[in-house]
């Protein structure tokens, strides 16, 4: 029976080990101390509950349920093995009643928190959702057993690193939101690297990152109206040229390519809408302060995403110049999928440095220049000596300067450059995007 469960990892968790990865970046994305134990506690609910369901007879249930827990008694927290023996007893009888709670002389908050997973567990709400739920249940849990410094590292990882391979993206993964990857990103990579840019090295949560901007980006687009509303595309048909058939948007929007009814193209040039800008820049805060709500950073990258997504469209040159304390250029030129991928998987992390982007930005001789901060500036010499130095860049550029945060940063406000003042959770992508 143990074998059994150890083998049900495999398959109903829920069959493809990306999901361990997904699981400790949902835990992650809730500030949970201990992920990996997350993943590994939810590992057992999902594999027993669904063992539980295919065992037909009562003594093969309940050998099983008793070989499992006598197996994790010895290596889970005391606290944590009665809120499993709990969940097991509600997955083995159908139920769970207080007389159950009783009987293992549990708390209250045990019994209440072991009803709360049931319900998720049964409910037909998705895997991401449910882990989601699960996270909010178990992380006071979770948290206490780090907090006493028990040993949850015994909880090891379900599937050896080594076996993680795959870098293919999983779609549902879209649901997660930015704020909740960000927090995840920081809590997972954010350690000790306070003074460099660094970016996840997972691919299945580069995965999810960039999957989770793809999609406020498609909502952006709807709520805006660009793709019904005919600016960009048109219907391709047999005789026009090659050239401007949009194979990618065509599959997005319709799923199959086929002349003339489902295809689109440019509508007013072969390469699609013209821009005077041919190399556009962006300075993206990537500092600690941006998670203080972590919307600002996911309004931020989704933002930048937008902007690298409208560059493509109009074959414009990227740069994007990611800052904290620490200041990281990278020229893309056309590179518009690496682009986006790093956007989604940088690492909000550090203190912050508005001087260095700029200048950086400016050297690379960017047309354009858009930066995204929430601009926590406080010492007025730091100040003066950004001001110049946007006094200089806008010379050679044109600058837009998106400003998240509550407070108005008027110290920042200039006749030779645009400010825009974003509210924390305000989706600017439509306004930015316009600017290229």
């Amino acid at each position: 029976m143990i074998i059994k469960h150890k083998l049900g990892y495999r398959v109903y968790f829920p069959g493809t080990y990306e999901w361990e990865k997904i699981a400790i970046l949902i835990a992650a994305g809730h500030e949970m101390k201990a992920p990996q134990a997350f993943a590994y506690l939810c590992a057992d609910f999902f594999t027993a509950q669904s063992i539980l369901q295919e065992l037909k007879k009562p003594i093969e249930k309940a050998v099983y349920v008793r070989a499992v827990l006598k197996d994790s008694y010895a290596v889970d927290d005391k606290s944590i093995w009665l809120l499993k023996a709990l969940v097991f007893q509600g997955l083995f009888s159908g139920k769970l009643t207080i007389a159950d709670a009783q009987k293992l002389k549990t708390p209250e908050r045990y019994y209440q928190a072991a009803r709360q997973i049931l319900d998720i567990l049964n409910s037909s709400a998705s895997i991401v959702n449910k882990l989601d739920r699960l996270a909010e249940v178990l992380k006071p849990f979770l948290d206490e057993c780090y907090a006493r410094a028990s040993d949850l590292s015994k909880m090891g990882e379900i599937f050896p690193v080594s076996e993680f391979e795959s870098d293919k993206p999983l779609p549902i993964l879209a649901s997660l939101s930015s704020e909740l990857i960000n927090l995840a990103l920081h809590g997972l990579y954010g350690k000790g690297n306070r003074d460099t840019i660094t970016f996840a090295p997972d691919p299945v949560i580069i995965q999810a990152a960039r999957l989770s901007l793809y999609n406020e980006f498609l909502a952006s687009t709807k709520r805006s109206g660009q793709i019904d509303s005919g600016r960009y595309y048109g219907t391709w048909s047999i005789g026009d040229d090659p050239s401007q058939l949009l194979i990618r948007d065509t599959l997005r929007t319709f799923g199959i390519v086929a002349p003339p009814l489902f295809s689109l193209k440019w509508t007013d040039g072969e390469k699609g809408p013209t821009s005077s800008c041919n190399h556009a820049g962006i300075a993206l805060d990537v500092s600690t302060s941006m998670l203080s709500p972590a919307s600002k950073a996911a309004r931020a990258k989704e933002a930048a995403y937008g902007l690298v997504e409208e560059a493509r469209k109009r074959g414009t040159e990227i740069s994007v110049c990611y800052f904290n304390s620490s200041t990281l250029l990278k020229t893309y030129h056309k590179d518009y999928n690496k682009a986006q991928e790093d956007i989604a998987s940088v690492i909000v992390n550090g203190e912050t440095d508005l001087v260095k982007p700029i200048a950086e930005l400016a050297r690379a001789g960017v047309e354009t220049m858009l930066i995204v901060t929430d601009a926590e500036v406080t010492d007025e010499r730091d100040q003066e000596v950004v001001l110049a130095t946007l006094d200089e860049a806008s010379q050679n550029s044109n600058i837009h300067i998106f400003i998240i945060g509550e407070r108005k940063q008027n110290w920042i406000i200039g006749k030779k450059w645009e400010t825009y003042q974003i509210k924390p959770g305000e989706n600017f992508t439509e306004k930015a995007i316009h600017i290229l």
